[in-house]
């Protein structure tokens, strides 16, 4: 039950602190003041609201009122393509099941039957399904004698059984795995096929790595063998993928694809189209491949440039790594094919990338533009986030790491001085612990001799380059210190000029929506002559392939370089957070750049990156009233 109307009205009304009247709403939403009414009534609000206070006061408005973990909660539900999970769930599934091997329709009386459920019950049940397909342009009809089929475009109703079948709603009661598959995806076989059938689909996909001598990530083998499994379910059924466009640099994958078809033909007994290997050949097209690709003069050019232009953003000289180059060859060559075909790669890290490793994936989604340019495509913030692994990877190899001179305070003894020594340079070798130190009086003094200070004390510092630790060296230490390693490693030597007056704008605001705001500063942007009239239409192209929300209550939206007159950044403190991505949003980090004055803008950029990298910086950035604020928080980050 899934109202897409009401999922904007609850963002809006979680967004805001102050009461907000039903005009406004209306206002807002493009509908009317009794339509918003209707929906603050309705069930589905009420249910989706669950955990929160809807106070209504006259004169004053709506407001919504609950603390962090149940906004968090809600969010969850909201930015889930399903709902969440619920016993109904299971029935669903079931009805899905029966509908992918049925052969066109499933009886509502028999549906009734084998559920154990009443009329009302599952019309229920079929109106959650009608809302959850509605969200890929599908229909579940009803026929005269009672049958129900699900109707739309064939490539579509595949991505829905996907979707549904990996997402959390379809219940799965498995315990073990079958050599390469997944518990999940064992279990999603076993309702589709006999055990021999299974058998043989997996050793279709296994020949299909033996003639293309490659090998599939087992997220990607797992995807592999479901997608085909739907495939020959709706085939046998007599259900075709239509007409699929079809670019000449798809030959390989057409050729495997074919070679798939005939074994799938053989083994299952079905007769395949054309476009059902065009289909298998998109399939393949969006799988990673773990395979040394050969480049040309062409891409080895187009991978200097990123290689060059991230070694200055981050400060780092990652010129000379071949193996750096050599796996992103492997990895960009598949992902252009894909984003140009707009086939999504799923990046089960995504998140703790976006939290972890802060300034690199930020400063990679701001300079893959060049590539971008050169391949007429976007990559979305999956495939960002593939970037960023290799990127991370070439940063802690032995050959690129900064050896950090380090001190320890430690109060509690030799026995465990040696102890956390030890183990901390056992887990980060970067780090070398050269002094131990006590807590006295003038230890101040001593912070300014080492890049890095260990505290294990139960007395915490703020200094900018101490952390503080358990001195039993928990698995939050681990992370705290990794992170802040991820961050310290991209480094620069100290040189002093003024950024601020040419480089850096920083406004409060009071915008509701992320659209508003945007626009909002694009115009000023444009009116203060940093950019030209069309930059704002593609920052919202951006928005539109990849989320621009970071981490920390941070979003770094940017446009392209090539409408950049002069570069500059703005940071916008909201006075209330705006729902951005599926995450509130209390700051925004406009950035528009372009190639000129390289070095001093990316000092600039990175201090900022490394502000919103950490958990005490982001949140002071947050509290900043006026550019003083900015200022004196950029001179406390080391370059």
């Amino acid at each position: 039950m899934k109202n897409n109307r009401i999922i904007e009205l609850i963002k809006i009304l979680l967004s805001s602190r102050d009461y907000i009247t039903t005009k406004r709403l209306s206002e807002l939403l493009s509908t009317s003041q009794r339509t918003i009414h209707n929906d603050l009534s309705s069930f589905e609000f009420r249910m989706l609201i669950d955990g929160c206070d809807l106070i209504k006061t006259p004169h004053k408005g709506i407001l919504l009122k609950c603390d962090d973990e149940v906004k968090n909660k809600i969010l969850y539900k909201l930015k889930t393509p399903f709902l969440t999970k619920t016993v109904e769930n299971d029935d669903l599934s079931s009805i899905l099941v029966k509908l992918i091997n049925a052969n066109h329709i499933v009886n509502r009386e028999y549906l009734k039957l084998d559920l154990y459920k009443s009329t009302s019950s599952l019309n229920i049940l079929l109106a959650d399904l009608k809302s959850l397909l509605r969200d890929y342009d599908c229909t579940l009809e009803n026929s005269r004698n009672g049958g129900l089929s699900i109707n739309g475009n064939e490539f579509d109703i595949r991505k829905f059984f996907y979707y549904f079948f990996n997402s959390e709603n379809f219940y799965i009661d498995y315990s073990h795995s079958y050599n390469r598959i997944s518990d999940r995806s064992n279990y999603i076989l076993d309702r589709m096929l006999t055990q021999k059938q299974k058998e043989s689909l997996l050793s279709i996909v296994q020949s299909c790595e033996e003639i293309m001598t490659t090998h599939f990530v087992d997220e990607d083998f797992n995807s592999f063998l479901v997608q085909l499994s739907i495939l020959i379910k709706r085939t046998l059924n007599s259900n075709y993928i239509g007409n699929i466009s079809f670019d000449h640099d798809l030959q390989q994958e057409y050729h495997y694809a074919t070679l798939i078809k005939l074994y799938i033909e053989k083994d299952f007994n079905v007769i395949l189209t054309e476009n059902e290997i065009k289909y298998i050949s998109l399939l393949l097209l969006s799988k990673r491949k773990q395979t040394n690709i050969p480049n040309d003069e062409h891409e080895s050019l187009m991978l200097e440039k990123f290689i060059n232009l991230l070694s200055v953003r981050l400060n780092i000289d990652l010129t000379k790594d071949f193996t750096l180059r050599q796996s992103l060859n492997n990895h960009l060559k598949p992902a252009i094919k894909r984003m140009r075909h707009g086939l999504a790669s799923q990046n089960p890290l995504l998140d703790q990338i976006k939290n972890n490793y802060t300034e690199i994936y930020i400063t990679v989604n701001t300079v893959v533009e060049d590539l971008e340019a050169i391949e007429k495509i976007y990559f979305d913030q999956n495939e960002i986030g593939y970037i960023c692994l290799h990127v991370i990877a070439a940063i802690n190899r032995p050959t690129n790491k900064h050896k950090f001179n380090a001190a320890l305070i430690c109060n509690e003894g030799l026995s465990l001085e040696v102890f956390l020594k030890n183990i901390i340079e056992s887990y980060f070798p970067e780090i070398s612990i050269t002094t131990i130190l006590r807590e006295n009086s003038s230890i101040y003094a001593e912070f300014s001799k080492f890049e890095l200070v260990i505290n294990s004390t139960h007395k915490r510092y703020k200094e900018n380059n101490v952390i503080n630790i358990e001195t039993h060296f928990s698995q939050k230490d681990h992370a705290s210190l990794r992170h802040l390693l991820a961050n310290k490693v991209i480094s620069s030597n100290d040189f002093h000029l003024d950024l601020f007056k040419n480089y850096l704008v920083f406004f409060k605001d009071d915008c509701l929506t992320q659209n508003d705001l945007l626009e909002k500063y694009s115009n000023y942007l444009f009116n203060e002559h940093f950019v030209k009239s069309n930059f704002f239409n593609t920052v919202l192209q951006r928005q539109r392939v990849s989320s621009t929300y970071v981490a920390r209550g941070i979003a770094v939206p940017h446009g392209s370089k090539d409408e950049v007159l002069a570069s500059v950044i703005l940071i916008i403190n909201c006075s209330q957070p705006i729902f951005w991505d599926d995450d509130f949003a209390n700051t925004i980090i406009l950035v528009a750049s372009n190639d000129h004055d390289a070095r001093n803008f990316s000092l600039l950029f990175r201090k900022i990156m490394r502000i919103a990298s950490n958990d005490q910086l982001s949140e002071q950035l947050k509290k900043c009233e006026d550019i003083e604020d900015v200022k004196k928080l950029i001179d406390f980050v080391k370059n």
